[in-house]
């Protein structure tokens, strides 16, 4: 009896043990945890950490990082009806709203029921509304288009990070050669008008620094002719004496009542003038 008492104790701890250990959950980071309680998920979602739960729920790990798919869309057509082929990828990512809205009106996987589908949907509209040529030279405004159409189609169920359009293939090659030479040469004819215009720029602006150069040394002449001249000694002397008539109303305003102890004299109106030091002893009374 002893044996059988402890062989039920110990199944007792044992079934606790795997109880313990189903009752908790470890999230980790840039992941969220959906919770499933008897067929239906909960409204929380589990944060990243170590999060404990009833044990006969079953918690599902959905990542929050960005996604990439590499897609393949095959025959379709263009503006101007021609087959062509693309090769592209998407990066995608979910929100914790998005991944619990997804786990419950979602019958399968979000790539292969939303994502891929209305990716392929997207490329072909926008791709149907261009030329053949165009799709060569204006690839990053087509991925740009695809994305915003992408984006509504699949809102609330994924956000899309971003789209590029890795390559573009017609079936027919002839006619891929002659689009591809006929790219060639507007792109060789838009360089040559770009170098043009850059040497013409260059050309501009060293007629401008001649024109400049001849004018600086025009008013130079001007200038070296004009003070040789006597208007010009007139009006030097003119400057001389309104400074020396600022020196002296300077003086003034700081006369302090005594006889000054320096003297400027001067000959005559116009010449240079002298300082001569007055004996301190000397008061004006």
């Amino acid at each position: 009896m002893a044996s059988t008492k402890e062989l039920i104790f110990a199944n007792l701890i044992g079934f606790l043990v795997f109880l313990a250990f189903c009752s908790f959950s470890i999230i980790g980071t840039s992941e969220v945890g959906l919770v499933k309680l008897m067929g239906v998920y909960e409204k929380q979602t589990l944060s990243p950490g170590v999060r404990f739960l009833n044990p006969i729920s079953i918690v599902s790990k959905v990542s929050l990082k960005d996604e990439q798919k590499d897609f393949v869309l095959k025959h379709t057509q263009t503006k101007d009806m021609q087959p062509v082929s693309a090769s592209y990828k998407v990066i995608y990512r979910v929100t914790d709203e998005m991944a619990l809205n997804n786990a419950i009106n979602l019958s399968g996987e979000l790539f292969e029921i939303i994502i891929m589908p209305r990716a392929n949907e997207s490329i072909m509209d926008v791709l149907s509304r261009y030329p053949a040529e165009e799709i060569f030279t204006n690839r990053d405004k087509i991925s740009a288009e695809v994305k915003t159409r992408l984006s509504d189609r699949v809102e609330g169920h994924a956000i899309i990070s971003d789209i590029a359009i890795v390559e573009v293939d017609f079936e027919n090659d002839d006619f891929k050669v002659a689009v591809q030479k006929k790219v060639t040469a507007r792109q060789e004819a838009e360089t040559a008008e770009i170098r043009k215009r850059t040497a013409q720029a260059e050309a501009d602006q060293m007629v401008i620094r001649a024109k400049a150069q001849a004018e600086t040394t025009r008013i130079e002449g001007q200038a070296l002719q004009f003070s040789n001249s006597k208007e010009y000694i007139s009006l030097k002397q003119l400057e001389i004496q309104k400074l020396q008539l600022e020196v002296q109303k300077k003086w003034i305003d700081k006369w302090n009542g005594e006889t000054p102890t320096t003297l400027i004299t001067s000959e005559k109106g116009n010449s240079p003038q002298l300082l001569m030091q007055i004996p301190s002893s000397n008061r004006l009374i």
